[in-house]
């Protein structure tokens, strides 16, 4: 963590430099001060690990909320909020799946009516339209809560720049059904327009599926910038949860290059973690429109990795 994300979440809070330091020491039980804030800010020494973490975690009290993001189609994002959604429910927490693309792939995979939600407008554009709130949308599928999406959701991200606050109309929308869950999982376009912005204003973590092929990685840098430009402008606490390749063939050695390009080019920087891999039967299950780490065998590769992710960030909200 750099110094301007420290001092935009500083501001973000109306503090001084001496009450950022106060309320860090009472938190931390640290002893900062006015000046060592100051260096933080001015880059002319590092932000120590302990308050960066803090930043990120410590004062969350609601659902972390995390955003799967990569503006390259057919990076398994859906398919990624849907198993890690029901990874989560199955470890016992309350979840919370966002549908913010207007190709409603994750409401149909989910097993969400669309006919009945789209009848009756309860979708996620009429929420970003301010017609209804959130919790008036909100259906049951499966066993965990969804808020379904569909091809009207186009049509606010087509007028959305000239609406006021545009890309915090999902977070402001989340605030009021925050504390009804542990984790709340928010699919995302493959673009990086108002809504893919609008997921990442509201999140608190963002997770980058991604398919270890030479096509696929170089927009992972891309999909960086713009979280560091939503970072010092709209939203500071957002953290980078790390990459998760998946649909991953270890017999393929442009895959394993790609995959050991990726662990090289973030190593210490951003957490890459264990591979997803690509099976007949989460090929079948997808197609099939079925929850595969529910309808799965558990000891299917990809479910285990689905289970292994949950697990491994599931302690650290």
């Amino acid at each position: 963590m750099d110094g301007e994300l420290l001092k935009a979440y500083r501001r973000k809070r109306d503090l001084s430099q001496e009450a950022f330091a106060d309320m860090l020491n009472q938190k931390l039980g640290r002893s900062y001060d006015k000046a060592k804030v100051s260096r933080w800010e001015n880059g002319k020494e590092a932000v120590p690990e302990p308050v960066a973490i803090f930043m990120r975690r410590g004062t969350r009290t609601r659902a972390r909320i995390i955003a799967t993001a990569n503006q390259k189609g057919g990076q398994t994002k859906s398919s990624t909020a849907l198993n890690l959604a029901h990874a989560f429910a199955m470890m016992g927490k309350r979840v919370l799946l966002v549908d913010a693309d207007p190709q409603a792939s994750v409401s149909l995979a989910a097993g969400v009516d669309l006919e009945a939600c789209m009848a009756a407008g309860k979708v996620l554009g009429a929420v970003l339209e301010e017609k209804l709130t959130l919790r008036e949308i909100i259906v049951q599928a499966n066993g965990i809560d969804v808020v379904p999406s569909d091809i009207t959701l186009a049509e606010f991200e087509v007028a959305a720049l000239s609406k006021p606050g545009p890309e915090k109309r999902l977070a402001r929308a989340l605030s009021d059904v925050r504390q009804d869950y542990d984790e709340i999982i928010i699919d995302t376009p493959p673009h990086l327009g108002v809504l893919t912005r609008n997921a990442l204003v509201a999140a608190t973590d963002v997770l980058i599926p991604v398919v270890p092929v030479p096509l696929d990685v170089p927009g992972v840098p891309l999909l960086l910038r713009t979280i560091e430009q939503i970072r010092i402008y709209e939203n500071p606490e957002l953290n980078i949860l790390g990459i998760l390749p998946n649909r991953f063939e270890a017999k393929m050695l442009v895959q394993q290059a790609t995959l050991q390009q990726l662990l090289s080019t973030y190593a210490g920087t951003i957490r890459v973690f264990e591979p997803i891999r690509k099976t007949t039967a989460m090929d079948q299950a997808i197609y099939n429109g079925v929850i595969a780490v529910r309808a799965l065998p558990k000891d299917s590769p990809a479910v285990q990795g689905y289970l292994r992710l949950a697990e491994e960030i599931g302690h650290e909200a």
